[in-house]
């Protein structure tokens, strides 16, 4: 599983990329979100996909305000509408 491990550098990962409050996010594979919640919580507005629609049920359950969730492929995003993104 790699969530745990995920967790253990998640913060410092999205911190050496600059994501913080005002930024877009899409994490791709979003898994069980561990990289959404934490972009999450340092302020990001973040949309996170998944083919698995368990994964998405998963992290419906743990999204912060600003953290979004499909199971659909966000096709009408351009990349002029998020600042970075994330996939495992």
């Amino acid at each position: 599983m790699a969530a745990p491990f995920t967790a253990l550098f998640a913060h410092d990962a999205l911190r050496l990329a600059n994501v913080g409050a005002g930024q877009r996010v899409l994490d791709v594979g979003t898994g069980t979100g561990v990289l959404s919640l934490a972009a999450a919580t340092l302020g990001a507005e973040v949309l996170a996909t998944d083919v698995s629609q368990g994964m998405i049920d998963c992290l419906e359950g743990k999204t912060r305000p600003t953290c979004r969730c499909t199971g659909r492929r966000p096709r009408s995003l351009r990349p002029a509408q998020v600042n970075g993104g994330v996939s495992r």
